[in-house]
């Protein structure tokens, strides 16, 4: 249940976020079978087969306090939600269950409770997105194969929190001013984070263990971190064994 805190400012973020240049304003959408990828939800092209995906984009969505943003629910065709901004939603921004072969890209989300959750999903890519000022940044919930790049979070108490999620990967995104930077508990394992910026946040990374905070030698930049020494990571055995002596570039 949403605070009275967290409700103020879904609030305040709602208002002060007009609609994005170029981006049409419409009502939250809401796709629970692959019959349900039609233009009346938001669906500007493509035909859901593979290289020519159905296509979501352009859209400015106030959820004015619903549930979502943009849901995609139980469907197994391709998708890319792409250049959106999404602000007031009281569950997610954007929320992926039970979906596969799916794309995030160029999104802006900012005021709700998650911005981009994904439950129960595989095969999913989230790149070049924006979140501000969300409870949570990425919540990714017993998923598979999920790849998030160039991500960047700030202001949530959770930058990116990965529960039972396997083999995927959170890559060159910079988190600043978190409680959390990064959390993988549940029995998350065999994920990669690397390249990454932790700035300002109280607790920059968390794992169980089984989780690899680094890829071919290449670290993540912990600020306030001697990057001539091992990185431990809270929480269990993991470490990051190289970290970068500055923050990437992005």
């Amino acid at each position: 249940m949403m605070n009275k805190a967290s409700l103020a400012l879904l609030v305040v973020c709602a208002l002060a976020l007009p609609a994005a240049a170029g981006r049409i304003l419409r009502e939250p959408i809401e796709i629970r079978s692959d019959s349900e990828f039609t233009s009346d939800n938001g669906v500007i092209s493509g035909t859901g087969r593979v290289g020519d995906p159905y296509v979501i984009a352009g859209w400015d969505i106030d959820a004015g306090g619903e549930r979502y943003g943009i849901l995609i629910n139980k469907t197994t065709r391709p998708f890319v939600i792409e250049d959106v901004s999404i602000r007031g939603a009281r569950q997610a921004g954007i929320g992926l269950t039970s979906a596969v072969n799916g794309t995030v890209r160029n999104a802006e989300v900012a005021g709700c409770t998650i911005a981009i959750s994904i439950t129960l999903s595989s095969r999913i890519t989230v790149r070049d997105v924006s979140v501000r000022h969300c409870d949570d940044g990425l919540r990714l919930l017993y998923s598979s194969d999920v790849k998030v790049q160039r991500a960047r979070i700030q202001h949530a108490q959770i930058g990116l929190w990965a529960s039972g999620v396997t083999s995927s990967s959170f890559t060159d995104s910079t988190v600043r001013y978190c409680g959390v930077g990064v959390r993988l508990d549940l029995g998350s394992q065999d994920n990669a984070v690397a390249g990454n910026a932790f700035l300002e946040c109280y607790t920059p990374a968390y794992s169980e263990g089984r989780n690899h905070f680094h890829l071919q030698e290449r670290g993540n930049y912990w600020d306030e971190h001697d990057p001539s020494t091992p990185y431990p990571v809270e929480g269990g055995d993991d470490e990051d064994p190289f970290p970068l002596e500055s923050a990437p570039e992005g």
